[in-house]
């Protein structure tokens, strides 16, 4: 029931961290970082952290104990039975770039941008840190813009940021919240408006849709929610996700103020660009399933959706009647 998957999906553990580099040189990035951010970050880990360099990841057998193994080259757990069906398993982070700027940097700008961590990756935020560290001084971008990391943060909700690393200070311990701890206290309403904040990549039938159906957003927020508390968390549990996709088909979507963002990256492993393009915008969905998944729809701003977190895609903000943050007025509270 929608009861039961918001209590499982509330005990998700996350971690969120806030990264500052400061920027020892002009120079250009591009406008979106995500790709440099991602990119960097995997090549710095791997630098840190990898103990067989010579052996692939599939076939290593330390690679569920790696911090690369397993944040960036994440497999399906040994054992595991959830989600087999599905190709890809989801990575327990999932990065929060700053905005699309005009890409050009001062030495001396910050760059902050957000990290956060699900289920077990919080055990490597030393490696993680230590990375962060390289990823800065090794340079961001085609023309490696160099940095410094000056300062990680933990901002867990309904606390003061925590430090977690400054220079030439041991690292602070790190603590986990849950999600119902991030999620909860907003009235359940039956008609939300959603404001994709960065590209967000909604497939169906196997292809990108320019129009998503309110259920084919609940089925990416199941499945992502089903891979961080089974495969990335301590539990082992079910979501009964084609019913609850089914009670969702009924509900009306308005989506015109969405529109295309065209991306790319270029990918190393496959010699060439790969396209990140996603929608960008609001969405409105009206209906009594809106409702009874409200608590699953305010995971997802902390989870994010669909193809591409771990590059930044896929974040979205819950606006009640139209108003970031405003008290909706429209019914009781979702059982949590």
């Amino acid at each position: 029931t929608p009861s039961e998957v918001a209590a499982e999906i509330g005990e998700i553990e996350f971690l969120p961290l806030r990264v500052t580099f400061e920027a020892k040189d002009d120079g250009r990035l591009p406008p979106f970082l995500g790709s440099a951010l991602r990119g960097a970050l995997g090549w710095s880990l791997r630098r840190v952290s990898c103990a067989l360099r010579r052996e692939s990841c599939p076939s290593c057998i330390v690679r569920e104990r790696c911090a690369y193994g397993y944040i960036i080259e994440t497999g399906r757990p040994n054992g595991a039975e959830r989600l087999r069906g599905h190709r890809d398993v989801p990575h327990p982070y999932m990065l929060e770039p700053p905005a699309p700027g005009a890409g050009e940097w001062r030495a001396g700008a910050d760059l902050s941008f957000g990290l956060v961590l699900f289920g077990r990756a919080a055990e490597y935020v030393g490696y993680l840190v230590v990375a962060l560290r390289e990823m800065a001084q090794r340079g961001l971008g085609r023309n490696r813009l160099r940095f410094e990391l000056t300062a990680v943060d933990e901002i867990l909700p309904h606390r003061r940021p925590a430090a977690v690393y400054r220079p030439g200070a041991p690292l602070s311990a790190v603590r986990s919240a849950r999600l119902r701890d991030a999620v909860a206290g907003r009235p359940a309403c039956e008609r939300v408006v959603l404001e994709l904040l960065t590209p967000t990549r909604l497939t169906d039938g196997g292809a990108l849709t320019r129009r998503p159906g309110f259920h084919v957003l609940v089925r990416a927020l199941l499945l992502r929610g089903l891979a961080m508390r089974s495969l990335h968390g301590s539990a082992d549990v079910d979501f009964d996700v084609q019913g609850l996709v089914r009670r969702a088909e009924p509900v009306e979507t308005r989506a015109d103020g969405l529109r295309l963002l065209r991306l790319d990256r270029y990918s190393s492993r496959q010699g060439a660009l790969v396209p990140l393009d996603g929608m960008v915008g609001t969405v409105e969905f009206s209906g009594d399933a809106v409702r009874e998944l409200w608590p699953l729809l305010e995971a997802g701003e902390v989870l994010g959706v669909g193809k591409g977190t771990a590059f930044g895609l896929g974040r979205y903000r819950m606006r009640e009647h139209g108003v970031v943050g405003a008290r909706a007025s429209c019914g009781v509270r979702a059982t949590r």
